[in-house]
């Protein structure tokens, strides 16, 4: 990784700069439709705030934990049904992606080509270090009290386990 002052954000991210990262102009397109999906640039191919924050951090790490909300964000509704979706096996999700184009259908070359993006995506992220966000939900709920305090006054009541009648 390049030190901060010898990274720049270039005016626009355009072909002659993927060209300089070793794109080719055939995967031009692709690259940027990527790119807007995950709002690090807009339509007009000028990097965004997201693109500035995610160059703005000098650690790998915190770089992919930025980058995993963005991909959450792109592919929630994966994330909604699988939480685990970026360490699931291909066959796992496939389903997901066929059933999410059901409207438009694809082929199944679209399909594993969008498997494959969401895999080359996710490998550079790190999920690892966090806890899916049901897991958090779940520990919330059971770490709650299982009684209510109502304080009228000086008065005190408890109801203990107000799942049991």
């Amino acid at each position: 990784m390049l030190p901060m002052h010898e990274r720049t954000i270039p005016p626009t991210i355009d072909v002659q700069y993927l060209s300089q990262l070793g794109f080719t102009r055939h995967e031009h397109g692709y690259v940027t439709r990527i790119l807007k999906k995950l709002e690090l640039i807009d339509d007009d191919l000028i990097p965004t705030n997201n693109y500035r924050k995610y160059m703005s951090y000098t650690y790998d790490k915190h770089r992919r934990n930025f980058l995993s909300q963005l991909v959450k964000r792109v592919y929630i509704d994966l994330f909604i049904v699988r939480p685990d979706a970026w360490k699931r096996e291909t066959h796992r999700l496939q389903p997901f992606f066929e059933t999410a184009h059901r409207t438009n259908p694809v082929g199944q070359d679209a399909i594993r080509i969008m498997i494959s993006t969401f895999r080359c995506l996710t490998s550079l992220c790190s999920f690892q270090d966090e806890e899916p966000e049901i897991t958090r939900i779940i520990r919330r709920l059971d770490s709650l009290q299982k009684t209510v305090s109502i304080q009228q006054g000086t008065t005190h009541q408890e109801f203990a386990n107000l799942t049991n009648d």
